[in-house]
């Protein structure tokens, strides 16, 4: 009599497949109906840890940290309820689970930037409010239904720079920088007896803004009688840290689509966790 038994992989296969496609495994391993819920359940979590971990109206870092540890425990649940013998897979098999593979990877990538951008600070322009080694959570959804406001801590990219401003200060092109909005588009900024002027006015205290120290410098507010009027569908930005910053003064305002979200986490290190003011 003839053993017509299918082949079987020893139960790392359905461990290995579960790391690449959560649920696989059990999937394979016979529960159709309990892997396809591992994986929506898991790829939930994870959106859900992308969308609300970096929004400024949850206070604190307790969305990010509480969704990434049930998304862990989520995680380590399913790899052990994975671990079980499936159906031996051939070459076809594993090519067709290494492209599902990549293209959800590449689908988690895109879909991660369109919600949150992780970002490290590698400069002194934007103390105190972030220092060197921070590491924060840029929320790229912030302003799909509001508009920019005064004062919020904007990441933008330099490509769409003037070119002989980026050749002027050594910019590269793709880089991120990032710097607080001060000026909206139509509005006239000076800067005088150290205390930036916006129609006229020196600035309401604002988180991280502190006036009254401002000296004179770069091309576009370099002396004491200039005015600048932000132009249309841009914004003028400031570091922190106004003397040591290469920000629009130096650069002009920026363009409205250079911007890719707001900074709105430091998530990293914990001592500094907490929201971006």
């Amino acid at each position: 009599m003839t053993d017509t038994k299918q082949p079987m992989h020893g139960r790392w296969a359905g461990l290995l497949t579960s790391l690449l496609i959560p649920g696989s495994g059990v999937f394979l391993g016979g529960d159709r109906k309990k892997g396809l819920v591992w994986f929506l359940a898991i790829t939930g979590v994870w959106i859900l840890w992308i969308m609300f971990g970096p929004l400024p109206t949850i206070r604190g870092v307790f969305a990010f940290f509480g969704l990434m540890l049930l998304l862990a425990t989520m995680s380590i649940w399913m790899l052990f309820c994975s671990l079980k013998r499936i159906p031996r897979l051939r070459f076809g098999g594993w090519l067709v689970l290494i492209v599902v593979t990549l293209a959800l990877s590449e689908g988690k990538v895109l879909l991660t930037h369109c919600f949150s951008w992780p970002f490290s600070i590698p400069t002194r322009s934007m103390q105190p409010t972030l220092q060197p080694g921070d590491h924060l959570l840029v929320q790229t959804s912030a302003y799909w239904f509001k508009s920019i406001e005064r004062g919020q801590v904007l990441a933008f990219r330099t490509d769409l720079l003037q070119a002989d401003l980026l050749n002027s200060f050594r910019i590269p092109k793709g880089e991120i920088y990032l710097k607080r909005v001060v000026g909206l588009p139509g509005e006239t900024l000076r800067i005088q007896e150290g205390c930036l002027l916006v129609n006229g006015h020196a600035l309401e205290k604002m988180p991280g803004f502190i006036n009254g120290d401002f000296v004179l410098a770069g091309g576009f507010l370099g002396t004491s009688n200039q005015d600048y009027v932000v132009p249309p569908n841009t914004l003028f930005v400031i570091g922190d840290n106004h003397n040591n910053s290469l920000d629009s003064r130096y650069f002009g305002a920026i363009p409205r689509n250079s911007v890719i979200g707001r900074a709105t986490k430091i998530y990293w290190p914990l001592r500094r966790a907490g929201d971006i003011q």
